[in-house]
């Protein structure tokens, strides 16, 4: 190899080495890059829970419209049926026992009404006495209200009010989940009755029949005489209301209330509605009975 060739060699490995770098370059910025797959996103299935929990779940798998923190090693983790089927009959005994209930917590009041006034008539009532103190001090008007006579006589208005209240009659409300037996057969004898009057005396009005549907709710006293009957839910016409009306005096008395059918009570009511059609009255079960 001659001189010069050993001068210019190092040169050529130079531009070699930096042409080889900027192809290196270009084909890192111009090759087409593979988007990275996006991460899995946490997704939630939603549903309807029939109950809920205090504290929410650490690690929700369902989406719903209450906190369910569920626990165990149950299988199943839903209900395969989210919502159940509901009594439509449910709401009315809620309200019925709501009704029960209230006449329960009245009557617990009174007995409790009567025991303090019992106990405060047995008690010595303690006459206010005034001290003198330089000049004599008249006593003030609240000393006037504690009288002896004063609170015997608010206490005998009082005693009086709640007696009033006790006297009045006790009402023993017919619902759909009654099933005992002799309540059942009084009601179907009761409602026989009723139909079979109905259709007897079926309204009509110009020579023509009327048609349509009622609500009325009836109060028996123990004796089987009717005590009142009021339509909850009239009809449009107010020529089949009258005539519905007749149909319950008509069919009155009725057999009197057996021991076994609301005991304990002195007026058993009962709500039916009522459908005049096809000539024939015919009563079912309703909302509140």
């Amino acid at each position: 190899m001659t001189k010069l060739d050993r001068r210019h060699a190092p040169k050529d490995y130079l531009w070699l080495a930096v042409a080889l770098s900027a192809l290196i370059h270009l084909l890192l910025i111009f090759w087409p890059a593979r988007a990275p797959s996006p991460a899995p996103a946490n997704s939630l299935d939603v549903a309807l829970v029939n109950f809920s929990t205090d504290s929410a779940p650490l690690s929700p798998q369902l989406l719903a419209q209450l906190n369910l923190d569920g626990g165990g090693e149950h299988q199943q983790g839903q209900a395969s049926n989210p919502l159940p089927l509901t009594d439509p009959n449910l709401p009315n005994q809620l309200v019925l026992e709501a009704l029960r209930a209230r006449q329960q917590s009245l009557e617990a009041e009174q007995q409790r009404l009567l025991g303090e006034l019992e106990s405060q008539d047995k008690a010595p009532l303690s006459t206010p006495s005034f001290e003198y103190i330089g000049a004599s001090i008249e006593p003030g008007p609240d000393d006037h209200d504690l009288d002896p006579q004063v609170q015997n006589s608010q206490l005998a208005i009082l005693r009086e009010q709640i007696r009033e209240q006790q006297r009045q009659p006790r009402y023993h409300y017919v619902g759909p989940s009654a099933k005992a037996s002799e309540q059942a057969q009084y009601l179907d004898q009761w409602r026989q009755k009723i139909e079979q009057t109905g259709t007897r005396h079926y309204p009509k009005q110009n020579g023509e029949q009327l048609y349509g549907q009622l609500q009325m709710t009836v109060y028996i006293r123990r004796d089987g005489s009717l005590l009142r009957a009021q339509i909850t839910e009239p009809s449009d016409q107010a020529a089949l209301n009258l005539a519905a009306r007749r149909i319950v005096e008509l069919a009155a008395p009725f057999a009197p209330l057996p021991e076994q059918v609301a005991p304990g009570a002195d007026v058993l009511v009962i709500t039916r509605s009522w459908s005049f059609t096809h000539d024939r009255l015919s009563m079912h079960g309703t909302d509140v009975q």
